[in-house]
């Protein structure tokens, strides 16, 4: 651009496609260049700093211009998240990575009663065992023979592949509430 120095606000205001209070107001703010004159712009310092300023603007706008588009921006990217975590937390859910915590107290309270019976019945299996006894090492090893049966039986995981089987499970549920009321009410 080869215009003289020393310009109107006016011829300033029409090379940057401003009103002339916009010029007034950016050669007021600091960074901006010094008028040459009473009412002289340098309208190439003028025009270089108005083009940094607008580039300064969208840079800090963001693509759509808008003020808030950072807030934006960072509101899509954890809403994204957000779907993309329900997403794969759905894909674990369905390739049985994750167990509803119902289906495993199901199993679990099967577990247990099953245990816990075959813990009350000890006296009554080896009661005529143990009657004519009278080594009590003999009498332990027995006792604890049918203790770690009890426990193997706990710990041998059988019923867990039965998790995800709805009807197993309500069928489970209804024997420990039917086994529990009985016992209850002996």
């Amino acid at each position: 651009m080869s215009t003289a120095p020393g310009v109107t606000a006016i011829v300033v205001a029409r090379v940057c496609n401003i009103s002339v209070s916009r010029v007034h107001a950016l050669q007021q703010e600091p960074g901006w260049p010094e008028k040459i004159g009473p009412n002289a712009f340098d309208v190439q310092k003028f025009l270089l700093a108005y083009v940094r300023f607008i580039q300064q603007e969208l840079k800090r706008r963001g693509p759509s211009g808008g003020p808030e588009t950072a807030d934006i921006l960072t509101q899509r990217a954890r809403l994204l998240k957000a779907q993309v975590q329900q997403v794969e937390k759905r894909n674990a859910i369905d390739d049985r990575e994750y167990l509803k915590a119902t289906e495993v107290a199901r199993v679990w309270a099967r577990q247990l009663t099953n245990c816990r019976m075959r813990l009350l019945s000890m006296p009554t299996k080896l009661a005529l065992t143990l009657l004519n006894q009278r080594e009590p090492g003999l009498i332990a090893e027995l006792m604890r023979r049918e203790i770690y049966l009890a426990l193997t039986e706990l710990s041998s995981g059988d019923g867990i592949a039965e998790l995800g089987d709805d009807d197993d499970q309500a069928d489970a549920l209804d024997t420990v509430a039917d086994e529990t009321e009985s016992d209850d009410c002996a």
